[in-house]
């Protein structure tokens, strides 16, 4: 829990160094990258987040990358160059493989 408390900081969520992370971790690090990117989108976006936002898209692709290279499963949606917002948003569990991710990939 403090690891994650830590991570909500986007100066330290853009630090980790993730290409020596075991996938479960890599897994757990790409949901919280992939949830600062969309909480500073929008009008109703953190500002804290708002200056990071571009850096912390980068980063998304090239965890999103490295995570499909070690194994990992993932939307194509996740590499676009912005993610879904409002009614499009398909949540983490339509980006990253979860209980359930292949229905969500036929729907989509």
């Amino acid at each position: 829990m403090a690891i994650r408390r830590e991570l909500e900081n986007p100066k330290n969520l853009l630090k980790v160094d993730f290409l020596e992370l075991p996938l479960v971790v890599l897994k757990k690090y790409l949901t919280l990258i992939c949830l600062a990117e969309y909480k500073s989108c929008g009008p109703k976006s953190v500002k804290l987040l708002k200056p990071y936002r571009l850096r912390l898209r980068r980063r998304r692709i090239k965890v999103a990358q490295h995570y499909q290279k070690c194994g990992g499963i993932v939307s194509p949606l996740i590499f676009k160059s912005h993610l879904p917002v409002g009614s499009r948003w398909p949540g983490i569990a339509g980006l990253i493989q979860q209980k359930g991710f292949e229905e969500l990939i036929r729907n989509t």
